[in-house]
């Protein structure tokens, strides 16, 4: 329905309104955290059809496919479980990296069904003390400026000394922004 819309522009009320009606047609089917991220700026996700019938829409739909490589990850074991279990088997195994994605802290997380607090997020930094692993936060978090100040002034070390980070500046609108970070070891 937008294919022909200019991207990143507000989208009009007819419009919206005609996509609302296909939603709601399969609202029992739909993932409105998937479907919002593409109607809306700024993270601005969406749980219910409710919530999406508020919200201002723009034009936020990917125009390209995301490319899979043959055999890009062939012999890889991909393992999904709590990150606790997960690291109790895994733990100091040569051959597993770690991919750490907690959600961001002070960022908004109702989307996740669990609440996270500040020491669940300590607790998964156990993951990165002797293995192999990708980190990922946001300059939103404070978490390296917050590990730099426990190093200074504590004895306590900074769990990412040693790591290798890569950033990525995001627009959240036209007018806030934010930097993905991502580290690595």
């Amino acid at each position: 329905m937008v294919k022909d819309y200019p991207k990143d522009k507000k989208i009009t009320e007819p419009l919206k309104q005609q996509i609302l009606k296909i939603v709601e047609k399969y609202h029992n089917q739909v993932d409105f955290v998937t479907i919002s991220s593409s109607l809306r700026f700024g993270m601005n996700y969406d749980n219910s059809f409710d919530e999406l019938k508020k919200g201002t829409y723009y034009n936020c739909v990917r125009k390209n496919d995301y490319i899979t490589p043959e055999g890009y990850l062939d012999g890889l074991e991909v393992v999904k479980m709590d990150y606790r279990k997960l690291y109790d088997k895994y733990k100091g195994i040569d051959n597993v990296v770690f991919i750490v994605d907690p959600p961001y802290l002070q960022t908004v997380s109702y989307t996740y069904k669990n609440y996270w607090n500040l020491t669940d997020y300590l607790d998964v930094l156990d993951v990165i003390k002797s293995n192999r692993y990708f980190f990922f936060t946001s300059n939103k978090s404070s978490l390296l400026e917050l590990f730099q100040w426990f190093e200074d002034r504590t004895s306590h070390a900074n769990p990412f000394n040693g790591a290798t980070q890569v950033s990525q500046k995001k627009n959240i609108t036209y007018q806030s922004t934010y930097t993905d970070i991502m580290l690595f070891k």
